[in-house]
């Protein structure tokens, strides 16, 4: 039965910090046009997308009537059309005029000038795609109306774009840009970015013993205060206070505990945007909730592919010099690098989720799709609760 889903991908404001996100909505039921965002509102809370922060959605210009009736707080949505949708022929003003009054906000994408946007009273953005910045540079006029709506780059994919984006004065940015390292003077890694994978390559030897892992953890102060801290939180809700690391380790169980251990590292390093480790984190727990799905084995390896597929933009480093830092298992690193390998399938199938790829399809879980949008939206539940208690 065709499908249609959801996900979404981070907008960031100058400091990089999250703003809001938009929502890809895709699937072949949605290119179809069988499905509508309305139908998908009704079984998924725009809070477990989007906790209170603003988000971006394009529905089909047909759907507009309807969004008056969508089950989401209007306040908090940003509707995107064309500038030709809103000044061409036929434009449909008094659609739009009652969606302002009910609280909806609206993007004009790709305008060709600022100054004469319809609608102004309810234009909180202009989107700009990277590629066509040339052409704002050369024909848009910036700044005569006041307050001015905030500009968005869509879909940055190096610095240039990124660098040109901030020159023009744009406010707010997207794209896949932010999960490249950016910052490199070099091929080596900064010294204490080097003990930190020091430490997360003894913590993910297979070989390494539960006394081993005890003693790690104690030797650093810092991970072992943080890591009893988070455990003893209401978000686990154990009935008794866990108050040493070997206690932890025989509670919880080993792999338990590396897998804390190492998100509470990866957290540690100084690194932007912040979000990044939210996006890590949704990535390994739906990858584990695939290769479970499908019987694979050893899942805690899908896992980790997860969690360290932003491990070169979060440590500011080719991810081959990482990967030979980590001396991580051999389908992981084939999975990182190419894609390749068991392990590669699942992260590839979460990857092009995540992005709304149009031509999404998965053979891993039977094409189930319920199962693929359930996974997707209980990562981002589970991302999002733990990072609250990470501090």
């Amino acid at each position: 039965m065709p499908s249609a889903f959801i996900s979404r991908s981070p907008i960031y404001d100058r400091k990089l910090e999250t703003y809001g996100y938009e929502l890809r909505l895709f699937g072949a039921a949605w290119a179809s046009s069988s499905i509508s965002l309305s139908n998908l509102a009704q079984h998924i809370e725009l809070s477990r997308l989007a906790g209170s922060h603003p988000v971006l959605i394009r529905p089909r210009l047909e759907e507009l009537e309807a969004l008056g009736r969508l089950p989401w707080p209007h306040g908090q949505i940003v509707v995107a059309l064309s500038s030709d949708s809103l000044s061409g022929t036929g434009a449909p003003a008094p659609v739009v005029a009652e969606l302002i009054a009910s609280g909806f906000a609206f993007a004009i994408d790709e305008p060709s000038s600022v100054a004469d946007l319809p609608f102004t009273d309810g234009v909180s953005l202009c989107t700009v795609t990277a590629s066509h910045l040339d052409r704002w540079h050369n024909d848009t006029t910036v700044g005569r109306r006041q307050p001015a709506p905030k500009l968005l780059t869509r879909e940055l994919e190096n610095a240039r774009q990124y660098e040109e984006s901030i020159k023009l004065g744009f406010d707010l940015f997207q794209g896949e840009f932010f999960e490249k390292p950016r910052l490199m003077r070099g091929r080596d890694l900064a010294a204490n970015r080097l003990q930190t994978l020091q430490l997360l390559a003894r913590l993910q030897d297979p070989d390494i013993s539960i006394e081993e892992v005890t003693i790690l953890v104690k030797q650093d102060l810092t991970l072992s205060y943080k890591l009893l801290r988070m455990l003893n939180s209401a978000f686990f809700g154990i009935p008794k206070q866990v108050e040493s690391i070997s206690r932890a380790v025989v509670f919880f169980g080993l792999q338990r505990i590396k897998n804390w251990a190492t998100v509470l590292l990866v957290n540690a390093a100084e690194f932007q945007p912040r979000e990044m480790l939210i996006t890590a984190m949704i990535r390994a727990r739906m990858c584990e909730r695939l290769a479970a799905a499908a019987n694979r084995s050893n899942p805690e390896r899908y896992y980790l592919a997860g969690l360290f597929s932003l491990l070169d933009s979060i440590m500011d480093a080719p991810i081959e010099t990482i990967l030979n830092s980590l001396g991580l298992a051999s389908e992981i690193d084939e999975a990182l690098l190419t894609g390749g390998g068991p392990v590669g399938e699942v992260l590839r199938t979460v990857l092009d989720f995540e992005r709304g790829r149009p031509d999404f399809h998965s053979g891993i879980v039977a094409a189930d799709d319920t199962l693929l949008q359930q996974a997707y939206l209980d990562a981002l539940d589970w991302a999002h609760a733990t990072c609250r208690h990470l501090g």
